[in-house]
């Protein structure tokens, strides 16, 4: 083969195909790659009551979660905020950033508090704003039966959707929201994003499973409901993991009305009893009596939101100062801390096991 004809050749000996003339480049070969997902990078500032749970997050992933406390006062002579948000000096590090706000609505102080903090974050020229709120208590009340009664699920809801605009919608991420319609009181310039504590409970009964043998020894075997409501809420998520089911529900007796099962079977098995929260424990309490009664071996119960007053909670311990208390029928009360106000003063060595929202946190987030 001659010079001339030798530099048309194609590189891998063969003749030029039809869309590749004597002179060209050979065609670029393109691989495809799927797209992976990449994580943010957030600033977090947090309440007060959260600014450990941002502590954690920095600790756990630092290249994902950088915090910044903040100061949270009050004026002496009036009673007003005097807020200072971190990250803004000696050097700004809130502006082009997206930013995690750790939140916590345990009374209308701290609503307003933290409304003034968001207002600023807002107006701040920050990339996004997501605002972690576990625990949404106002979320019972949505609605009215009475003219001039107030559905403070929407009126709070309404203040966070008329936040300043950072150029897209606030994220607020609510865990097992009391009545899912309250998503739709977030609007304009908030959306609500769902997510659920009961993967952590899975968790913590998986790894309890692998310690404990049997039901009589505490090994949660079935699941309860202490409605048909809290039934068609969870029940799926119980039902995939093999858990039998058990519906309990309230029936009037005369001029009372008392807990009965409903459906499923509890002889022999430790039960556990599921909700999304409880304030008076009265119905946690009437349902655990009632399968005790019909033959479980054991009860324990689990609410993802603590919202119990103090003396509501001392009714549960097993060894409390004045002996166990009126409801210490419970192996374990399981809970989590999104209430950190309740949550963190509960006793780590008596009935209530309470799990940490940071890792599912951190999960839900990307």
């Amino acid at each position: 083969m001659d010079p001339a004809s030798r530099k048309h050749e194609h590189p891998d000996g063969k003749a030029p195909g039809p869309s590749m003339t004597p002179g060209s480049d050979p065609p670029l070969k393109v691989r495809r790659v799927s797209p992976r997902k990449i994580a943010k990078f957030y600033n977090v500032l947090a309440a007060p009551l959260c600014e450990r749970k941002g502590r954690q997050l920095e600790s756990a992933e630092p290249d994902r979660f950088r915090f910044f406390p903040s100061r949270w006062e009050k004026f002496s002579d009036s009673g007003t905020d005097r807020i200072e948000l971190g990250g803004f000096t000696p050097f700004n590090h809130i502006r082009g950033s997206h930013v995690l706000f750790l939140a916590d609505f345990h009374s209308n102080d701290a609503v307003l508090s933290q409304v003034n903090a968001l207002v600023t974050l807002c107006e701040s020229f920050i990339l996004s704003l997501t605002i972690a709120l576990p625990y949404y208590p106002h979320g019972t009340m949505e609605r009215v039966e009475r003219e001039g009664e107030v559905a403070t699920a929407s009126t709070v809801a309404r203040i966070i959707s008329h936040l300043p605009s950072c150029g897209s919608p606030a994220r607020v991420m609510l865990y097992d929201l009391h009545a899912l319609q309250n998503r739709y009181y977030f609007h304009g310039n908030a959306a609500a994003s769902l997510h659920s504590t009961v993967p952590m409970l899975l968790s913590a009964l998986s790894a309890d499973a692998a310690r404990i043998p049997d039901a009589a020894s505490g090994k949660v075997s079935a699941i309860a409901f202490p409605d048909d409501g809290a039934a068609k809420r969870f029940g799926k998520l119980f039902v995939q993991e093999g858990f039998p089911i058990i519906i309990c529900g309230k029936v009037r007796d005369g001029d009372k009305r008392i807990v009965r099962i409903m459906e499923g079977e509890c002889k022999d098995q430790h039960v556990l009893i599921v909700d999304d929260l409880t304030r008076s424990g009265g119905t946690l309490y009437q349902c655990g009596k009632v399968l005790r009664e019909f033959g479980a071996v054991g009860v324990s119960a689990f609410v993802a939101h603590v919202a119990m007053p103090p003396e509501v909670c001392k009714k549960f311990f097993k060894k409390g100062s004045h002996g166990a208390g009126e409801y210490a029928i419970f192996d374990t009360f399981y809970t989590t801390d999104s209430n950190p106000i309740v949550a963190d003063k509960l006793p780590k060595d008596d009935v209530f096991r309470v799990l940490d929202m940071v890792p599912r946190l951190m999960e839900d987030l990307d």
